[in-house]
């Protein structure tokens, strides 16, 4: 099985907090273009978006992300994108109460790419810790009406608490609670647990 690099699309506008359209970010030695990177997105069969959580900053999220990532790429047979989003707030912990609006607004955006980006039948599979399951439950929510299955979701929050009084196609989840911890065969249960259903 061979593995391309694990993805870093951005949901942060630069020097900011604030939501952006989504974008690559590719770093000298990484051997990637942002035009390669789409390309790959657009013909991945397999695609599984890490999300992280909430109070967790840019360069802490991208940095666990692409470790999380390089330890699944061994048993993922597809492409591995770590997601970053604005998910920390300028009152550190006590910001918690307003983050919702910017998981909403990257889940809503994230749907988006997929949508216009992603090929007719590819597998998502979505792994994500704390308030970054909202954002999966959000792009979730806002997919096409065309299925995609299978797609594990592996959800490192409470799946039980609705999000906005629903679930949209996500029915259900499997949580962790040291998702970045958790042993490779963790994952693995966690990610045939769940699915995303049409």
């Amino acid at each position: 099985m061979t593995s391309s690099p694990v993805l870093q699309l951005s949901f942060r506008v630069p020097a900011s907090r604030a939501v952006g359209p989504g974008m690559f970010v590719t770093e000298a030695g990484d051997g990637l273009t942002r035009d390669r990177c789409w390309h790959l997105l657009q013909t991945a069969r397999r695609i599984a978006f890490l999300v992280h959580g909430f109070n967790v900053s840019w360069e802490s999220g991208r940095d666990s992300l692409r470790r999380l990532g390089a330890a699944l790429q061994p048993s993922f047979d597809g492409l591995v994108i770590a997601v970053t989003w604005p998910g920390d707030s300028g009152l550190g912990p006590l910001g918690y109460p307003w983050e919702g609006r910017d998981a909403d607004d990257t889940g809503l955006a994230l749907a988006k790419i997929i949508g216009e980006h992603v090929g007719d039948g590819a597998e998502l599979s979505f792994v994500t810790h704390s308030l970054g399951a909202r954002v999966a439950l959000e792009a979730c929510a806002r997919l096409d009406p065309v299925p995609r299955l299978p797609a594990p979701l592996c959800l490192g929050a409470g799946p039980r608490q609705r999000h906005r009084g629903r679930q949209g196609k996500c029915d259900s989840g499997a949580t962790h609670g040291r998702p970045f911890l958790a042993e490779r065969t963790r994952w693995a249960a966690c990610a045939t647990s769940a699915s995303i259903r049409a």
